[in-house]
């Protein structure tokens, strides 16, 4: 998952600190040799699966696959600093379409303009104008139910992929619900909402009962702070982006709403 989406490493960041944790609070309670299989055996799928996929990236012959021409790190960061935290189109010609004399330039080439960019874009928010900045991408990542999917609006018929199923009066169908620009979306986006909405109010009534809580829900914490945070600094807004979080806001949501008919019942 790290390899087809790099914030999905938030939920192991997020498994090793609440380990770190426990081996530090509650040593007694932890099975250490366990651990330590369990912990082996991720690490070496995880080694396992990097090496396969680079292997593969650099050995393949369908498309030319050259690391130094890959997106530099604080690119991501400019263009977080746009108006809406993912707005290329406020970027510089330049860094955006990075070719000069017919050659593309090098994400190490392009770092000085980049760091440069980013220098003027703090510069000239200010401190207030920062603040109003994180509050309207934070806006944007957590007022719409269908996770910024009218944003996104990439799918398109003539992207479509021929087969049976697409073909078939059930594809139609669904493509008729998804697809922002077909009959049935505005239906769709009022029903994600309106199911987002509950969500929500699961995760308060979770936060406001969240004192004692397990282990486990202690990593979805974490994995919902950190997605927070990820979005805060990048490209806030984009279903693509927040889809991944889903997992651990749905769950403590629930746990939410479990724990408050737990405290009803008793």
């Amino acid at each position: 998952s790290y390899k087809i989406r790099v914030p999905v490493v938030i939920y192991l960041i997020a498994l090793i600190i609440v380990v770190i944790y426990q081996l530090v609070f509650s040593p007694e309670k932890i099975k250490k040799r366990k651990l330590v299989n369990k912990t082996v055996v991720l690490f070496s799928g995880i080694l396992i699966t990097i090496i396969g996929i680079n292997y593969y990236a650099h050995h393949q012959k369908i498309t030319e696959y050259d690391t130094k021409y890959s997106r530099n790190f604080m690119y991501f960061i400019d263009l977080g600093l746009t108006d809406t935290g993912a707005n290329h189109s406020q970027l510089p010609t330049e860094i955006l379409i990075p070719e000069k004399n017919g050659k593309i330039q090098t994400r190490t080439q392009l770092e000085s303009k980049l760091n440069k960019d980013i220098k003027n874009r703090i510069k000239n928010y200010g401190i207030l104008g920062l603040i109003k900045h994180q509050n309207t991408k934070f806006k944007y990542f957590v007022q719409d139910g269908t996770l910024g999917w009218t944003t996104e609006a990439v799918l398109v018929e003539s992207n479509v992929v021929k087969t049976k199923f697409t073909e078939s009066t059930i594809g139609h169908k669904i493509r008729d619900i998804i697809y922002v620009h077909r009959p049935y979306y505005p239906k769709y986006a009022i029903y994600m909402q309106i199911s987002w909405i509950f969500v929500v109010l699961g995760l308060v009534l979770y936060f406001k009962k969240y004192k004692k809580v397990t282990y486990t829900e202690l990593v979805f914490q974490l994995v919902l702070l950190g997605g927070i945070l990820f979005l805060s600094l990048f490209e806030a807004g984009r279903s693509r982006y927040l889809i991944q979080f889903l997992p651990a806001i749905i769950l403590l949501s629930s746990i939410g709403y479990f724990k408050m008919n737990s405290s009803k019942s008793s």
